[in-house]
């Protein structure tokens, strides 16, 4: 499993968990990496935004968050909850994880997970400023039009190019 995150037009990580993703180690993570990333970047008042997966939602997941991001923080038990089957609202799902996945894949077949690892880190190094800049610039679209779409369906709204969401 492997977490990316994505503030000020850069990816923050790839960070690799070493067994299945639970509330406790993903507590673990966000104090412990997470937290000092952020830190490191002089970077205040940010918001946490996560999906709906079960370790998510974890009352030690949950603390962390409301400890480290108070009323900052989007995701199942937040302050803000996660609204259900949405990834339209998430940078990373509407956009930067297939274009990172495509880059990686097209470097062929890795031969073990140490050299898949290094993939994807030599990927997230190289990956264009000016797409995350893009992908982050069209969420205050995208979220406008969720507002307007009173919480409903907007993609119709979206323009394409090329089959891809430029919105």
């Amino acid at each position: 499993m492997v977490w990316i995150g994505i503030i000020n037009g850069e990816f923050i990580g790839p960070y690799f968990f070493d067994e299945n993703v639970n509330g406790r180690n993903y507590s673990v993570f966000i104090r412990r990496v997470a937290l000092p990333r952020f830190r490191a970047r002089r970077i205040r008042n940010a918001w946490w935004l996560q999906d709906g997966a079960p370790s998510h939602g974890h009352p030690a997941a949950r603390e962390a968050l409301n400890r480290t991001f108070p009323n900052r923080w989007i995701g199942s038990g937040g302050p803000v909850a996660w609204p259900a089957k949405s990834p339209d609202l998430n940078v990373c799902d509407f956009d930067s994880w297939a274009d990172l996945k495509r880059r990686v894949h097209k470097r062929g077949p890795p031969t073990d997970v140490d050299e898949l690892v290094r993939f994807i880190q030599e990927e997230c190094r190289q990956y264009p400023r000016d797409s995350i800049r893009r992908a982050t610039a069209s969420m205050r679209r995208r979220l406008l039009l969720c507002l307007e779409e009173d919480g409903g369906h907007f993609q119709q709204f979206l323009k394409t190019r090329r089959g891809r969401n430029i919105a």
